[in-house]
């Protein structure tokens, strides 16, 4: 089972493959994954877990010399994709 990091990573890519940007609502993962996502950085809030989880994404990414394909707000928690194009779209 992937990590709750990892799906988030999975549901951003998701959500921008056909779109440049979008806002992610609480509701933007289900009510467990939220709570497992809070539960793997022992934080108490979502806006907590989405940062750290974020941060933890970028780190992963950096580390391997690569960076992350959207960028992402965190207070206002819209996420876009690099190059301003939807991911579907990005050249191969």
């Amino acid at each position: 089972m992937p990590s709750p990091t990892f799906e988030l990573f999975e549901a951003i890519c998701a959500e921008l493959h056909f779109r440049d940007s979008c806002v992610l609502t609480n509701d933007f993962l289900s009510p467990e994954r939220l709570q497992e996502l809070q539960d793997e950085f022992k934080e108490f809030t979502p806006d907590g877990a989405f940062s750290k989880a974020l941060n933890s994404l970028h780190e992963h990414f950096k580390k391997e010399g690569a960076r992350l394909p959207f960028k992402f707000e965190l207070k206002s928690r819209n996420s876009q994709s690099e190059t301003g194009h939807t991911l579907n779209s990005l050249p191969k």
